[in-house]
């Protein structure tokens, strides 16, 4: 593949995976996300492993199309999921727990990457195939796995909570810290979508997460290639990030319980930011510099930090503030 060829690949994900996110929340309501998270989580691995398979650049781009659309529906569904067990004052440190994932999987990727790149010719098939295969399968694995042990609304929740209990979380939602008492709407109609576009508050937050997700993809996509550009090996730019993705797993879930404690958001957000500030003022000038390395890799790790810190709060920020079904759209 060329360049532009790779780089279509990769923007060709955001496609379905924006288009879909909004429907998605229709069908978790309709099914319960039992079932339509497990079912979305194995789709993604039926994708994934499936792209092993792939021979040509027309390939790559469809196997994104379709990673695209079966994932646009996890990240809001878990989100709205766990909203429905914890008050305002709760939700970003258990936002920030689910979403910790994400830097460990950054962190353990690099390690099975490193390790299954060792694959390379087994079987006639390149690392990079194996690669996808064995991470695709196992989370094929874990969607099918995924119904006996995933947790479902408190409606929903089955014999492990009483009717008392169902009720109290309910009522604890309704009337908690800040809720004013206001009661949800069960209705969900795409009138929802010209309500929230009408409310100004909207954008702000839409531009808040833009940014830390710019960060985030960059640091996810180029953290090993930017690691050889400084002088590493295939090896060593697998394995330097992983202490870095570890650190801000510990970091993301600190800075939410904190937020959470002090009942504020605002601070918690513009810290991480001010940290991306102080990365790329490292790191640019220090590009290409092997005399410099040490610099370039401190601005990569406030990189890193920043773009994972923020992100459990902007959303629980969003969550906190609307109530259902607003809040899942």
């Amino acid at each position: 593949m060329t360049d532009v060829q790779y780089n279509t690949g990769v923007a060709s994900f955001f496609v379905l995976y924006i288009l879909l996110e909004v429907p998605s929340q229709y069908f978790l309501k309709k099914i319960g996300p039992k079932y339509y998270l497990s079912g979305l989580l194995f789709g993604c691995g039926v994708v994934m492993a499936s792209g092993a398979a792939i021979q040509s650049p027309i390939g790559f781009i469809m196997m994104r199309l379709a990673l695209g659309a079966t994932e646009s529906g996890l990240m809001p569904g878990f989100n709205a999921s766990i909203a429905k067990y914890y008050t305002r004052d709760e939700l970003s440190v258990r936002i920030a727990i689910f979403f910790a994932s994400a830097s460990i999987s950054g962190a353990f990727s690099g390690l099975l990457a490193f390790g299954l790149a060792k694959l390379g010719g087994v079987a006639g098939l390149e690392s990079w195939r194996w690669i996808w295969l064995l991470e695709g399968s196992f989370t094929a694995f874990v969607g099918v796995i995924a119904p006996f042990v995933f947790v479902d609304t408190p409606e929903n929740a089955g014999s492990w909570l009483t009717h008392e209990e169902k009720r109290y979380l309910v009522l604890r939602q309704r009337y908690g810290a800040g809720s004013g008492g206001v009661a949800r709407s069960e209705a969900f109609t795409m009138n929802l979508l010209v309500d929230l576009a009408k409310n100004w508050q909207t954008y702000p937050m839409i531009l808040i997460y833009i940014s830390h997700s710019v960060l985030g993809y960059a640091i996810s996509f180029s953290l090993p290639p930017l690691m050889k550009t400084l002088g590493y090996s295939n090896e060593k730019a697998y394995l330097i990030p992983v202490p870095i993705f570890l650190a801000a797993c510990v970091l993301t879930i600190l800075n939410s319980w904190w937020s959470d404690r002090r009942e504020s958001r605002f601070l918690h957000i513009a810290g991480p930011f001010s940290l991306a500030i102080v990365g790329v003022a490292l790191t640019i000038p220090t590009a290409g510099q092997k005399d410099l390395v040490g610099l370039s890799i401190l601005g990569l790790i406030c990189l890193t930090f920043a773009a994972y810190l923020a992100v459990p709060i902007s959303i629980s920020w969003m969550a906190a503030n609307t109530v259902e079904p607003h809040r899942s759209v």
